[in-house]
């Protein structure tokens, strides 16, 4: 995060190229096409893997199967088309020097919105997930259809509304940073700054808190489990001498010892 003139650049999240010393230095070409040859096979491994893994849950009948779906396909477009216009401009900018700043608004809008969707489509289905732990005759309710789809609806509503006011210029506006990548250019903190602390922030910390109470709830059922299954050694000492001093008398092993 960058501060000039008052105005704050926030760029777009992913693998960054070598930072500048300076406003307009210009990165030199090998470490751009090193940087840009890197990032692109790891995005190309991205969208590949992400791609087999939604054809196989698109197979699967599970509770959780159209949540997971839309998880997946949000880091499918990360990969596959975040990642990958990052590498172009970057590379643009600082081998050709050419800057396409009308691509901003749209494309920002739709990384900003998809970082944030995956951290609320990530805290959705650990609330699922959570449900089916600690309410499993409550879970059935949360696998309708329309109670699913309000959930997607809601991952994606709650992404894309913060992101709305800096397409008309309201608190910031999308621009290109000195790197070449796209960024918000920060106008007015009040509206800026509650917007994406309820939009980056919010998100992270509540599915954090929610994996770790799920972490949580698993483990703590685990030991029960475990605790509940296994023989007490005292229980065990008190049969071997009950069934000592029953053979002793010359009689058989009562069917509650057996």
């Amino acid at each position: 995060m960058n501060c000039s003139n008052c105005n704050t650049t926030f760029p777009g999240w992913g693998l960054t190229p070598p930072n500048l010393t300076a406003p307009g230095q210009s990165l030199s070409r090998f470490s751009v096409q090193v940087w840009a040859a890197a990032t692109s096979i790891l995005s190309l491994s991205g969208a590949s893997t992400t791609g087999v893994v939604f054809s196989v849950v698109w197979k699967v009948n599970t509770g959780s199967k159209w949540l997971i779906l839309n998880y997946l396909l949000l880091h499918f477009v990360t990969s596959a088309i975040n990642v990958p216009v990052n590498v172009y401009m970057t590379a643009l900018k600082n081998i050709m020097d050419r800057t396409p700043p009308h691509i901003c608004p749209p494309f920002q809008f739709l990384y900003f919105s998809t970082e944030s969707a995956i951290d609320w489509a990530n805290l959705c289905l650990t609330v699922h997930r959570i449900f089916a732990v600690r309410c499993p005759t409550k879970y059935p309710s949360l696998t309708r259809r329309p109670v699913v789809l309000s959930m997607i609806g809601f991952v994606w509503i709650a992404a894309t509304c913060p992101n709305i006011p800096a397409l008309f210029h309201i608190g910031g506006y999308y621009s290109v940073t000195p790197a070449g990548r796209c960024g918000l250019k920060q106008t007015n903190q009040a509206v800026m700054v509650p917007l994406y602390t309820n939009a980056t922030l919010l998100p992270f910390v509540l599915s954090v808190m929610s994996a770790f109470y799920l972490s949580f709830v698993l483990v703590r059922m685990r030991l029960t489990t475990h605790q509940r299954i296994q023989p007490n050694p005292l229980v065990g000492t008190l049969h071997v001498l009950c069934e000592a001093i029953l053979r002793l008398q010359g009689s058989k092993v009562s069917p509650q010892f057996a």
